[in-house]
Order: C-alpha cells, then sequence, then structure tokens
C-alpha cells in the first residue's frame, strides 16, 4: 500500500503533466454548456457527448475504508 508521501508525490507529478500540456488544474471559472435538468432528461441523447456542467456537493458520507478524514 502507498504512503501518504508516495501519493502526493504523484498527485505532483500529475499536476505538473498537466500544466505541460496547458490546462489550468485549478481554474477561476468554469464555463456550463448545458443546464443540469436537460443532461437528466435527455441522458440518452446525450451519452457520447461531451458537455460541461456546473454544480454544488451537499453531502459528503464515508464509506468504510474506501475515504480518509484529514
Amino acid at each position: 500500500m502507498a504512503t501518504l508521501k508516495e501519493l502526493r508525490e504523484s498527485r505532483i507529478v500529475k499536476l505538473e503533466k498537466l500544466k505541460a500540456l496547458g490546462i489550468d488544474p485549478y481554474p477561476a471559472n468554469s464555463r456550463k454548456s448545458i443546464n443540469n435538468i436537460d443532461v437528466a432528461q435527455n441522458y440518452e441523447t446525450l451519452e457520447g457527448q461531451e458537455v460541461s456542467v456546473t454544480g454544488r456537493i451537499f453531502s459528503f458520507r464515508k464509506h468504510g475504508k474506501l475515504s480518509l478524514w484529514i
């Protein structure tokens, strides 16, 4: 099992790769291409297409050992 230090280093390497590709990993703005309700109602027709939606996380629940509380 990977240590926290190894996980952190792996994430830093991935972050640097994104930056090298010209992708901002922490953008200040986001663009929304479709309303969330439209995605829910037309999911089958949108399958395979790339869309951008926005939203909020209302709750975060821990499920066994799948998540860590830091």
